[in-house]
């Protein structure tokens, strides 16, 4: 009878006792979910890349719109200044 409660313990044994099984599987469970957080925390940074990359370009357009604008505000303050002063 107490070979039977030592058996597991003999170093030639090749069975895992069941603590080394309940460890192996905590890490096989704790693999998966970081593996899972992973693919999530990549999905979520491609979705912010693709997002910021679509407020660069309108923002881009924005400005190229204002600088445009600019640029025609200054043709008529130049049109203006030549039409209110007085040539001699």
């Amino acid at each position: 009878m107490s070979e039977d409660n030592t058996e597991s313990l003999n170093g030639n044994s090749t069975n895992p006792t069941p603590f080394e099984e309940y460890i192996r599987q905590q890490f096989e469970l704790l693999h998966k979910r970081i593996d899972r957080l992973d693919a999530d925390l990549r999905g979520e940074m491609t979705g912010r890349f693709v997002q910021l990359s679509r407020q660069i370009r309108e923002l881009d357009q924005k400005v190229d719109v204002f600088i445009k604008e600019q640029l025609y505000i200054k043709d008529d303050i130049r049109e203006l200044r030549e039409t209110r002063i007085p040539k001699n």
